[in-house]
């Protein structure tokens, strides 16, 4: 069957929050992508206050005790299986992605060797 819709969520329409770029088909094979190699510099000086340490926000526990990305890839598999979801990171981040991938597939985990922007990791 051919591809039926295409939709991009943007973090500038959720308020800069994480999120997920889905492809989908009619045929139920629909594609996900966690975008979480950003380097979170706007929001610095709130994820050093409640971190400690100069982690990017998407690695950061803002509401409970899950990182950002965590609550993104979980609303995410409320949509589309985990197996079908790619999360892309970048490999400056590594010490604090690392406990987040040991849990994932290796086939859905993209390591960019630097941050290049969205639609780098979106190719």
């Amino acid at each position: 069957m051919s591809w039926q819709w295409h939709c991009t969520r943007r973090a500038s329409s959720l308020g800069g929050r994480n999120h997920a770029s889905i492809v989908g088909a009619a045929s139920g094979r629909a594609l996900g992508t966690d975008l979480a190699g950003g380097d979170g510099l706007r929001l610095r000086p709130l994820t050093r206050l409640i971190a400690g340490d100069e982690r990017p926000k998407q690695f950061c526990s803002l509401l409970g005790s899950q990182s950002l990305l965590e609550r993104t890839c979980r609303r995410a598999a409320l949509a589309i299986p985990p197996a079908r979801t790619m999360v892309v990171l970048t490999r400056a981040h590594e010490r604090y992605y690392i406990p987040f991938i040991a849990n994932r597939p290796p086939y859905s985990v993209v390591i960019q060797p630097e941050n290049r922007g969205t639609a780098a990791a979106i190719l």
